[in-house]
């Protein structure tokens, strides 16, 4: 039987220091046509809970990885050309990246372990001008979302990017090719200024 274990070895980064790709704001090859941006709920209450920087530190160190907060976002994921394409939403290679930003922004990768099956890729065909959302409901990213954590540990200002790992069809000039005559891209979000108020 396949369990999901927490291995024992993580990373954690702190002070907003980034360890995802948002935070290399890549280019996607010229002539991708999309653009994403992130959308939602910008202002939340910090869980006294959760702790202090030092606080998960220690929990790091034992492996003991709390729960990432709650969001209520969505990833708006734009078809800014003339005509209709398909756009890879769910599967292993869709992953979104999370970089957050701010004093008391706590990052870190748990290295979860994941079930060996591959799950392929599907697609939706998004209008000219049109969108589709892929929800974001934690502070989460990676592959499966299991990637990669990201905490407030302060209340404050912050800023959140993201970058959506997927594929497009027809293929953009430039672009590594995939099953199907699919192009990969990757797309990086302008900033999402998020507000956390003390309980």
């Amino acid at each position: 039987m396949n369990r999901s274990i927490l291995l024992a070895t993580a990373v954690a980064v702190l002070g907003g220091a980034a360890m995802s790709d948002a935070a290399d704001k890549p280019k996607a090859p010229e002539g991708t046509p999309l653009s994403v941006t992130v959308e939602g709920t910008a202002k939340y209450t910090l869980d006294p809970a959760l702790g202090s920087e030092e606080d998960l530190k220690k929990g790091f160190a034992v492996d003991k990885f709390p729960n990432p907060p709650k969001v209520d976002l969505k990833l708006v994921v734009k078809n800014t050309s003339d005509k209709p394409v398909q756009v890879w939403t769910s599967g292993d290679p869709v992953t979104v990246e999370l970089n957050l930003k701010g004093d008391g922004a706590v990052s870190v990768q748990p290295r979860l372990a994941m079930t060996a099956d591959y799950r392929s890729p599907r697609s939706t065909e998004v209008a000219a001008g049109k969108t589709i959302d892929i929800p974001l409901k934690q502070l989460s990213g990676g592959k499966r979302g299991m990637g990669q954590f990201w905490y407030w540990t302060k209340a404050g200002e912050y800023e959140l990017t993201a970058v959506l790992n997927t594929a497009v069809s027809p293929a953009p000039a430039g672009a590594d090719k995939a099953d199907g005559g699919y192009g990969l891209v990757k797309v990086a979000s302008p900033a999402f200024k998020i507000a956390v108020e003390k309980k």
